[in-house]
């Protein structure tokens, strides 16, 4: 058996990062290097000479059974556990332990007790914790922010109300009713499922290497709440088309911004592998027209074109022409059936093939009726599985661009 001189061990342990004590048999302390003493507060003589129960209470005096060492693989005592040390000031030391046994020169038996401190682990640990803590509390605000909206549905079924009692003077009544109906209801209904679920799960990942899934899930209710807020705007401005005629407001812009921040707010409805192309042919892009009109008839058209598209490009072109803006968005999806795009521009009316596809059918009902008011035209091309393209002619005062 390898032996060792009481100064070489001295010397090595001296020079360890890790805590080395060094015991006897009996569990007495013959030296410790300047690491202990750093980490339990201790000058060196204040230690040499005491039990090692001054720094643990893993032993004390009576219960120090060096016998039982021999019982560990590889001389190896407590790896993978944490035990908890006594300062000198009576304060708390995390730390992983070992003990090797060593034979001196003069065929005594020690033992070598190395430490290696973990207290920031655990410190780090408890600002987890907090980080925890902090995410609890934004869930519970999203959860305010979830019964908002519900307080806005509320709000939305007292106007679907009204909006039905409108309708009794139309022909048709009854069917109308009922599209509507069954239109609204699931608009609603699966995206408020949805929340539900996810604010459910969210309670259940509680641990801070969880936080991914949280997150995930946090997305997954913002996206879904977006949706629903262009839901109401859609409904919302149904009903005002309704009850007066459509003002226009005329301001000067810039069409380009105008289009880039549409396609911007569009990214939450991107599917994988879909790309949104957007080209302004000409150096002018400042006019004069309705701003807030012209971002429904886009957003209306975009949103469309990326739900029917499944994951394909997405191209959107504009240009001056004549004293009018044109405009063109065009997709690779789906397209419209013949016998169904007649009545596209209807009110609740959803094209066969989009049955199974999340929309209300009130978007394009508003494209045309902003249109209108605008003295535009809109003209439309599709071939089912092949695309949809809708080109607008709406009248623009051009602003030149060393005016603008």
């Amino acid at each position: 058996m390898q032996t060792y001189s009481l100064n070489l061990i001295r010397l090595m342990a001296d020079n360890a990062f890790e805590g080395v004590v060094l015991i006897d048999s009996k569990g007495v302390i013959r030296f410790t290097n300047p690491s202990v003493c750093k980490m339990f507060n201790y000058a060196p003589e204040e230690l040499e000479g005491q039990h090692i129960a001054i720094l643990t209470n893993e032993f004390n005096e009576n219960n120090f059974l060096i016998e039982n060492l021999d019982t560990f693989s590889k001389n190896i005592f407590g790896i993978g556990n944490q035990h908890k040390g006594i300062k000198k000031d009576g304060s708390e030391i995390i730390f992983n332990q070992n003990i090797d046994e060593i034979v001196l020169d003069d065929g005594e038996k020690v033992y070598l007790y190395r430490i290696h401190n973990i207290s920031s682990f655990y410190e780090k640990n408890s600002a987890n914790s907090d980080m925890t803590n902090q995410l609890i509390t934004a869930n519970t605000d999203l959860k305010n922010k979830i019964s908002k909206l519900a307080e806005k549905e509320q709000q939305l079924r007292k106007d679907i109300s009204q909006l039905l009692n409108a309708l009794e003077f139309s022909r048709n009544l009854s069917d109308i009713k009922s599209i509507f109906v069954s239109t609204v209801s699931d608009s609603f209904r699966t995206p408020l499922s949805s929340i539900l679920s996810s604010t459910q799960l969210i309670g259940k990942y509680k641990k801070a290497e969880e936080q991914k899934n949280r997150e995930r899930h946090i997305k997954k209710i913002e996206t879904t709440i977006n949706n629903l807020n262009n839901t109401l705007s859609e409904l919302l401005n149904c009903k005002e088309l309704d009850e007066k005629n459509v003002i226009i407001n005329s301001e000067e812009f810039d069409i380009r911004d105008l289009i880039n921040d549409v396609i911007a707010e569009s990214k939450f409805i991107l599917k994988k592998d879909a790309e949104i192309v957007y080209n302004h042919e000409g150096e002018n892009t400042h006019l004069i027209s309705d701003q807030a009109k012209l971002r429904d008839i886009i957003e209306n058209l975009l949103t469309n074109a990326l739900k029917f598209s499944d994951g394909k490009e997405v191209e959107v072109h504009s240009k001056f022409q004549d004293e009018k803006l044109l405009l063109r968005v065009k997709d690779h999806g789906i397209g419209i059936p013949k016998n169904d795009q007649p009545y596209i521009y209807r009110r609740f009316y959803r094209a066969g093939n989009a049955i199974g596809t999340k929309g209300n059918g009130v978007g394009l009902s508003i494209v045309k009726k902003y249109v209108d008011s605008m003295n535009g035209q809109i003209q439309l091309h599709s071939n089912v599985n092949e695309g949809t393209e809708f080109n607008l002619s709406l009248p623009a005062i051009l602003v030149p661009s060393e005016i603008s």
